[in-house]
């Protein structure tokens, strides 16, 4: 029996997303250079041939992949980073999205801490995050913070250090205890 259009689009995102699982292991275990188109289509059950009419190339597959985690984190407040309650959740639904997935995120960083990898991503991916940035930049800003910027990326680089600890070792890294003090002190300074 034929398909409809919408079951025709559900079932290729599905298999989109298995590939992309298996990729991001391979990318993560191996390195991206080390690991072949070939290898990818072997691990997902799928011709190299099958696998290029989801994917134009090895390239491709890696910027849906940083592009997927990116817009998990930073679409978590609806792209509102206007007030110290919008802040906050966007913190704790950060911590939270790694928790339900530690071990897509701890291959997603691996991944992005290969620097040919960043290198090769980071043009494409420059208005996304400038958008993203910017939000939160004129947030400190309204708050009067002498540099913005740099308070901006040390929220964003101290959240990815916590989250980086807890995807590094889940069961020895009290993440809930660490969000609750992180959350506090972010309060302590700037919600008054």
């Amino acid at each position: 029996m034929p398909k409809t259009e919408d079951q025709f689009k559900e079932a290729r995102e599905i298999r989109k997303s298995e590939i992309k699982d298996t990729a991001l292991d391979l990318f993560a275990r191996f390195g991206y250079h080390s690991t072949s188109i070939s290898k990818i289509a072997k691990e997902a059950n799928m011709s190299k041939g099958l696998l290029y009419n989801y994917y134009d190339g090895k390239q491709d597959l890696l910027k849906d992949i940083i592009m997927t985690g990116f817009k998990k984190l930073t679409q978590l407040n609806n792209n509102n980073y206007e007030t110290d309650e919008d802040i906050v959740q966007f913190i704790e639904k950060t911590i939270e999205e790694v928790k339900a997935s530690p071990a897509y995120w701890k291959l997603y960083f691996s991944l992005l801490l290969q620097p040919s990898v960043y290198e090769s991503i980071i043009k494409d991916f420059t208005e996304l995050f400038n958008n993203f940035f910017s939000k939160i930049v004129g947030y400190f800003q309204k708050k009067g913070v002498k540099n913005p910027v740099a308070e901006v990326l040390l929220l964003t680089a101290s959240l990815d250090g916590v989250c980086m600890n807890y995807v590094s070792d889940t069961d020895f890294f009290p993440i809930d205890d660490i969000k609750e003090i992180y959350i506090e002190r972010f309060k302590q300074t700037f919600c008054k």
